[in-house]
């Protein structure tokens, strides 16, 4: 929680109490791909990341769960088109990051279905991100990294969204989706990257 914690204060620096978007952040002019290009080498090297709380979902049961507790490290390598590679020493295989040329994302709150009482909120939503850094997410450096594994004979598919303020963090939301004993299940929970 700490980074969660380091992240909120390197970015509510930018926002004046009672105003309504922060300062634009230099981080909103990297939402254009050739400028991402041009600076993600400088996200090469070692990294934390933790996971937090979120939710499993299969069928109409909706599980919640609190975050792991664990800061891991992973490391990154920068390829010459923007591609991010994110390994993980246990992983079977890194996340490839590639650039997101979509529409602006939405996160806010928890999805408006049966079960959802119990199931945390984001740790920060979208309109919270747009408040911090004063621009539309989608004015933002953002990346969509997928990777596969198989634990316990079950094939499971990682999807992150993530949004870059900076070149010393990441936030986002990571989705897990397989099929288990015949059932499929979709896990979504809040990530945070930093330095």
């Amino acid at each position: 929680m700490f980074n969660l914690l380091r992240f909120f204060l390197s970015t509510a620096a930018c926002v004046a109490p009672g105003a309504g978007l922060a300062q634009q952040d230099p981080a909103c002019a990297l939402g254009v791909e050739e400028r991402w290009v041009e600076m993600s080498e400088q996200m090469e090297g070692s990294w934390t990341i933790e996971h937090l709380s979120g939710f499993v979902k299969s069928g109409a049961m909706v599980i919640p769960y609190p975050g792991d507790g664990a800061v891991e490290r992973v490391s990154i390598i920068s390829h010459p088109d923007g591609v991010l590679e994110i390994d993980h020493p246990e992983a079977q295989e890194p996340v490839m990051a590639f650039w997101a040329d979509e529409p602006r994302w939405v996160f806010e709150g928890r999805p408006d279905m049966p079960g959802m009482a119990a199931v945390p909120d984001p740790v920060l939503t979208d309109t919270d991100v747009e408040l911090l850094m004063g621009c539309p997410n989608d004015q933002m450096a953002r990346l969509l990294g997928t990777s596969t594994a198989v634990v316990n004979g079950v094939e499971m598919t990682f999807n992150y969204r993530l949004l870059i303020p900076g070149v010393d963090s990441m936030f986002g939301i990571m989705h897990v989706n397989g099929t288990a004993s015949g059932h499929e299940f979709n896990s979504w929970r809040s990530v945070t990257l930093n330095r």
